[in-house]
């Protein structure tokens, strides 16, 4: 067995996580566009009231904090990784084909969500992330 040694240092790792949940958003996003419409968002199938209210609170206190800057007005761009996890589980007829398990899919989700909650980013957990959860994020499913 062969051993990978990645000199990441946390940021980097930060960065990868941070990228991942990006393009996770986008594909949610892509998803529920294409079966709801443009206005997803408001679907009640999507958000219960309560998530809503929580990420809607997020998305007004940020662009408070930020004024000068023009901010998403995505409801999406302000949820984190245990969200998007809920929207893909609860939704997963519309995801199996993109990926390969549910279960593995979950598990992954859960994994990351440890590490960005701890935010103690070991460069051993920094090197499984950035070769697992990140590839998940990007490979398509396995067909076989």
């Amino acid at each position: 067995m062969s051993s990978f040694i990645f000199d990441y240092t946390i940021d980097q790792a930060k960065d990868c996580i941070n990228e991942a949940e990006s393009q996770l958003r986008d594909l949610v996003s892509t998803v529920f566009s294409s079966i709801y419409g443009l206005d997803w968002e408001n679907s009640q199938a999507v958000w219960d009231q309560t998530t809503r209210q929580k990420l809607e609170v997020v998305r007004y206190e940020e662009k408070k904090r930020f004024p000068n800057q023009r901010l998403s007005d995505r409801l999406i761009d302000y949820s984190d990784i245990l969200h998007l996890k809920s929207l893909i589980q609860k939704n997963w007829q519309y995801f199996d084909r993109i990926f390969a398990s549910k279960d593995k899919t979950m598990s992954q989700f859960d994994m990351v969500a440890h590490v960005v909650k701890t935010e103690k980013l070991a460069k051993l957990r920094a090197t499984f992330l950035l070769f697992g959860y990140y590839s998940f994020c990007i490979c398509p499913a396995d067909t076989s």
